[in-house]
C-alpha cells in the first residue's frame, strides 16, 4: 500500500515537471540566444542627410551607444529581478542603428514615426510595418534552465517597452 501511494505521488510529480505539449523542448544553458522581431526607438536611430527628425541620435555612434545601455540596463534589471547576479555576465549584441529619414510618406520621407517608435517604411505613398530581426546573447558565468531564460527574456522585453519605446511583434524566442 505504501508503495503504490509513493510510487503515485513520484509520477505525478515526475509529470508534473514535464513541458506541456506543444512547447520547446527545455534545455540548460549559460548562452542563451534571445531573438526577436521589433520597430526601433527613434533613439535607437540617425539620419546622415542631415535632417535629424526629433528623437533621432545626431551620429550612429550616439545611436549604438544608446541601443548598447538600454539593451544591458533591460538584461542587468531583469536578472536582479530574478534575484541572478549581473556579476560575469556579457552580451553580444547584434542590434545596430538604422539610418532613417522620419516624416510623411507623402513628403517622400522613407519612414514614419508613432510616438518614439519607427513603425512604418514607406513604399511610394503607402506604408508597411517596419520591422527589423536580430538576437542577443547572453553569457551567463551560470547555467539556467531555459523556463528561466524564458523568464528573464520577458522581463527583458517588458523593460525595454516601457523604458525604451521598442515594439516587439512578438515575444521573445529563447534558443541554446
Amino acid at each position: 500500500m505504501i508503495t503504490t501511494v509513493l510510487l503515485a505521488s513520484l509520477a505525478t510529480v515526475s509529470l508534473g515537471c514535464a513541458p506541456s505539449p506543444g512547447t520547446a523542448t527545455t534545455f540548460v544553458t549559460a548562452s542563451p540566444k534571445l531573438s526577436f522581431t521589433f520597430s526601433p526607438p527613434l533613439i535607437w536611430t540617425y539620419n546622415t542627410n542631415g535632417t535629424t527628425g526629433a528623437g533621432q541620435s545626431l551620429t550612429v555612434e550616439q545611436a549604438q551607444s544608446r541601443i548598447n545601455e538600454d539593451v544591458e540596463f533591460a538584461i542587468i534589471k531583469a536578472l536582479s529581478q530574478y534575484g541572478y547576479s549581473s556579476s560575469g555576465i556579457t552580451i553580444d549584441n547584434a542590434i545596430t542603428p538604422e539610418d532613417v529619414t522620419v516624416g510623411q510618406c507623402a513628403d517622400g520621407d522613407a519612414y514614419q514615426a508613432e510616438g518614439e517608435t519607427v513603425v512604418y517604411a514607406c513604399n511610394g505613398v503607402e506604408t508597411e510595418p517596419y520591422k527589423i530581426s536580430t538576437s542577443i546573447t547572453v553569457k551567463s558565468p551560470i547555467a539556467l534552465a531555459s523556463s528561466q531564460w524564458e523568464s528573464i527574456a520577458l522581463r527583458v522585453y517588458t523593460g525595454l517597452v516601457s523604458s525604451s519605446g521598442v515594439k516587439f511583434y512578438d515575444l521573445i524566442k529563447v534558443s541554446q
